[in-house]
């Protein structure tokens, strides 16, 4: 209550006010200043006649009782509470004690629990050095009466949980920063995982002694995977490992621990032997003895190594004890000082082939169908009289149901579901462990093994929850082949990781992408490569990630695999000391890509196989050739709206002047509109191949929505093949691709004299990057290119501010930038490159 001169009488304000605020209340009206490590804020505002509105003020404010982490830990804190009645978080307060006549708090020194807690305009979240919370809904409870800490949506508790962290540790004008900042849930906490990815150099080894000279050698940011635990892993590895751990952190670094989350075994001794390159990666292992009721199964009740042989079998997701056994993995995780963790095979099921038909399965399948059809529709669709004693697995026994593709009419409904389930529990995981690190102060990295996402839906799925994408790839590429698709091994720059990078981009546009070379498939390969081609590689992988504002993975010394050192120091040296060109750049590009997730979940369901078309090679192979033409594009992701919701917005289509629709079979209706309206809007629509013959969910569309595409003025080319550039990009098919892109695209942002160098741009402030790769190599090494001209089209509203450009090139003896003259003419810029190794980075001032 305040009264004074110039104050209204009987107003009552809304703004949230604090005992922190009265020092520098006092402060202004006595006309002096306060320090800078007041936290509060003066309430003078407020007293007057125009007060600001809530919204221009504190948003959410600090509560603390006693130090949060006091001497003794949880233990000391607890012992000191030992009055409090069961089932009630603090102890009577003493005035209350007193008042009944028994003062027992001060006799006998005990004293409440201390907490730390968030007030905002809608919420009170708190805190409790013993992992307990409370978490209020004002709105409804405004006595705080009903705790829904348990029941709460768990992206509100981690947003209170992440803003208590931050107004925890800050101080002074920082907190006031804090405060005012709207509630959003899921902001803070997206802000806090970009702050804690947006890392420059990531390095992939396992820390054991061998290596660590290895680790020390290079200024990483993350150390991805720092150890490699099983599900059988026991608590020793703590105390093997947490010295050289600390030691990483010591230097700055975030240690991820990588933990194999499929890998089911009975005894240790089952699994294939970890230290025959260095003993120390032999972690102490236990016997498992739930293995068996946590494995997934076939129709038949084999489990997938019974039915398909393998040293082990493979975890199910979708068995509460095993999802409860793999929650507390990750807790320990948290517990034991890792910043994050790198969850190798998340996706437990092994995708596509090999589903699981275990009973948990079964009973999420029938919650399922339950959940999208009617007891009517499910009789009239699939003949299924009672949900409840439905069994999937009877209708596969049925002679004919397992054959390729499926006969079964409930595949495509159990696809789904594989895939859903999947979402909903990982998620849940997820979000669960980072609930419990920022109860516990702190943040953790969740990352998975992302490996070759172009062609697995499981792993699209993935990158959506992460803090940062991890895709490994195995150095193959998927190809038809007798009509059938299988992975084939090919080594770059045969063909291109930048489809990848782009990919994951429009997947998840605000998350870092990293790229690693996983094992033992693509180290497998590596080795068995000469030295030469080994260090030609590498560098080039290095070039096109960061070209691409993607991130690799430092190689790491492996069991079967060692990564040229001098190499990779040489390019992160280049890296670091040319941190602008890589850190925040803006991709430019006027074409756009569209990648349909529904058709990937349809190419990639058991049987399609020998399916025509794939969605997902043909969206490669042009990518593949877009790449080597140095088209800047970028990709418009369209979710499926059951497994990903559908966000797409025209905003993301008119953002390029051409959108292209490589062989999009399967888009909702929503999406076959956007696009239309995209048309009519005057910008370039290309659709190349089947469009929308099905919805989302493989539906058979009634109507031609390529026709209705043309009516709307898109251009529509129906047999152009890119799979046949993905085959052979210099078989005269493949030429025919790139004619008719010609055609399709006059128009370029860059243009090389070179057909031999892709060329990528970007932005950053004043300074536009033209990222140039080399892609001729031979046995004896990549051929440099020489004195060819490069021309640059400055997009709208860009012109140059100096009259040359500069060059630089890890690859370059001093790696110093080289002047180059310019020319310009009709708003483009024209240099003369000397020479091109591998990667160099053309540089323009401009405003």
């Amino acid at each position: 209550m305040v009264r004074g001169p110039g104050v209204p009488t009987g107003r009552t304000l809304d703004h949230l006010t604090g005992n922190i605020d009265l020092a520098p209340t006092w402060a202004e009206l006595a006309g002096v200043e306060w320090p800078d490590f007041v936290d509060g804020r003066s309430l003078v505002p407020l007293l007057g006649d125009s007060p600001p509105p809530t919204t221009e003020w504190r948003q959410s404010f600090l509560l603390e009782h006693a130090p949060y982490d006091p001497p003794g830990g949880q233990a000391g804190a607890a012992a000191k509470a030992t009055n409090t009645p069961e089932g009630v978080m603090e102890p009577p307060d003493p005035e209350d004690e007193y008042a009944s006549g028994t003062p027992a708090a001060l006799s006998s020194g005990k004293e409440a629990l201390p907490y730390r807690g968030i007030r905002t305009a809608d919420y009170v979240y708190v805190e409790y050095p013993t992992d307990e919370q409370e978490l209020y809904d004002l709105r409804g409870d405004p006595y705080q009466l009903e705790n829904l800490a348990a029941t709460a949506d768990p992206a509100l508790r981690q947003e209170l949980a992440a803003r208590l962290q931050e107004l925890a540790a800050c101080a002074g004008a920082s907190c006031r920063s804090i405060e005012d900042e709207p509630f959003v849930a899921g902001q803070v906490v997206a802000r806090q995982a970009d702050q804690a990815s947006e890392a420059l150099i990531y390095y992939l080894g396992y820390a054991t002694q061998n290596n660590m000279e290895w680790i020390e050698g290079f200024d990483a940011d993350v150390l991805g995977r720092g150890f490699l635990l099983f599900l059988n892993s026991n608590e020793a590895w703590l105390s093997d490992y947490r010295l050289r751990m600390e030691e990483c952190q010591e230097d700055g670094r975030k240690f991820l621990v990588a933990i194999q989350a499929a890998v089911l075994v009975e005894d240790a001794a089952d699994l294939p032997s970890l230290g025959a390159g260095d003993p120390a990666l032999a972690v102490p292992m236990d016997p498992l003895p739930q293995w068996r009721a946590w494995a997934c199964e076939t129709p038949k009740g084999l489990t997938l190594q019974e039915a398909y042989g393998g040293s082990f079998a493979h975890s199910c997701l979708s068995n509460p004890a095993f999802q409860e056994f793999f929650e507390d993995r990750l807790r320990a995780l948290i517990d034991s000082g890792a910043d994050g963790v790198h969850i190798d095979e998340l996706m437990t099921r092994s995708f596509p082939n090999h589903e699981g038909y275990c009973d948990d399965c079964m009973e999420g399948f029938r919650d399922f169908l339950a959940a999208r059809y009617s007891a009517a529709e499910l009789q009239a669709r699939y003949g299924i009289e009672d949900i409840n004693s439905f069994d999937f697995r009877d209708i596969l026994a049925v002679e004919g149901n397992l054959e390729t593709p499926p006969a079964s009419p409930l595949h495509p409904e159990w696809w789904l579901f594989q895939l859903s389930d999947l979402s909903d529990v990982e998620r849940h995981i997820i979000s669960s462990t980072k609930s419990y690190a920022q109860v516990k102060g702190r943040q953790f990295l969740v990352t998975t093994n992302a490996y070759e996402p172009e062609s697995n839906p499981a792993h699209i799925i993935e990158m959506t929850m992460t803090d940062f994408s991890s895709m490994g790839t195995g150095m193959t590429i998927r190809l038809r082949k007798g009509g059938k698709i299988v992975s084939t091994p090919r080594i770059p720059p045969d063909y291109s990781y930048i489809p990848l990078h782009r990919m994951a981009q429009g997947v998840t546009p605000n998350k870092a992408i990293t790229l690693f070379i996983d094992g033992p498939g693509g180290t497998g390969i590596m080795k068995e490569l000469p030295e030469q081609t080994q260090r030609d590689v590498v560098r080039w992988m290095f070039a096109e990630a960061y070209a691409a504002g993607a991130r690799f993975h430092v190689p790491y010394p492996s069991l079967d695999y060692y990564a040229p050192l001098e190499e990779c120091r040489q390019y992160v040296a280049f890296i670091q000391a040319n941190r602008a060109a890589y850190e925040g750049a803006d991709h430019l590009a006027d074409v756009g890509l569209l990648f349909s997730y529904a058709s990937q979940i349809w190419d990639s369901w058991v049987g399609a196989s020998t399916m025509e078309p794939n969605h997902s090679l043909q969206w490669y192979g042009l990518a593949q050739a877009l790449t080597d033409m140095s088209v800047q594009y970028g990709v418009v992701f369209a979710p499926d709206g059951n497994v990903i919701p559908d966000n797409l917005a025209l905003d993301d289509l008119v953002q390029y002047d051409t959108i292209i629709v490589p062989w999009a079979y399967s888009l909702s209706d929503d999406q076959i509109e956007l696009l239309e309206e995209y048309a009519r809007s005057g910008n370039t629509l290309i659709v190349v191949g089947d469009l929308g013959t099905v919805d989302e969910e493989k539906n058979p569309r009634s109507t031609d929505a390529a026709s209705s595409l043309r009516a709307s003025g898109a251009t529509v080319v129906p047999g152009l093949n890119f799979e046949t550039y993905l085959n052979d990009p210099g078989a005269p098919e493949a030429a025919a691709v790139v004619d008719a892109l010609n055609d399709l695209i006059p128009d370029r942002l860059v243009r090389t004299t070179n057909d031999s160098v892709t060329a990528l741009l970007s932005r950053k402030g004043d300074t536009l990057y033209c990222h140039l790769i080399n892609r001729q190599r031979e046995d004896a090494g990549f051929n440099p290119q020489m004195d060819f001209e490069v021309q640059i089209t400055l997009p709208s509203g860009i012109v140059t501010s100096d009259a040359n450009a500069s060059y630089m090139s890890p690859d370059l003896s001093g790696g110093a930038p080289t002047v180059l003259p310019t020319t310009r003419h009709d708003g483009s810029v024209q240099m003369t490159i000397p020479e091109l190794e591998i990667y160099g980075v053309v540089t323009l001032s401009v405003r």
